[in-house]
């Protein structure tokens, strides 16, 4: 089930700084990256999503919090008509807490550079060292 919802635009130092005519995106990338494996990296991302209905609207429907935020990253993980790619990459839910009319929410995603998102996700924890150079002796 998709929950129709958005991200709520932040400036570059939101909620410490804010300024009138300030850039605004929609979330920021956490500290480095997620590596469950060499070959599929996620980097984390810090969110809020805004919902169109109030949330107590669903959960007096029955829904728990979990499939709440679970259909929401279902509908943002969905392409735009006329799209060759996801526009945020490919979102899962790392965790979330659900404040008054929104959603605090960490999030995975597949792209490491998304002008969407303040920042770029690092890449230090990297698994493959560096081959460049001369070539060290074994001891």
């Amino acid at each position: 089930m998709e929950i129709e919802c958005r991200f709520q635009e932040l400036g570059s130092l939101a909620p410490y700084l804010t300024a009138t005519n300030e850039r605004k995106k929609l979330g920021r990338y956490e500290g480095g990256s997620v590596p469950p494996a060499p070959e599929d990296r996620k980097w984390a991302i810090a969110a809020y999503i805004v919902l169109d209905t109030p949330i107590s609207h669903y959960l007096d429907n029955g829904l728990s919090e979990e499939e709440i935020v679970n259909g929401c990253v279902k509908f943002l993980n969905r392409k735009p008509k006329r799209a060759r790619k996801l526009p945020y990459g490919n979102l899962a839910c790392r965790h979330f807490i659900i404040q008054d009319d929104r959603i605090s929410v960490s999030l995975m995603t597949s792209e490491r550079n998304n002008k969407h998102f303040w920042g770029r996700g690092d890449v230090k924890n990297a698994q493959v060292p560096s081959r460049r150079g001369r070539p060290r002796k074994k001891k």
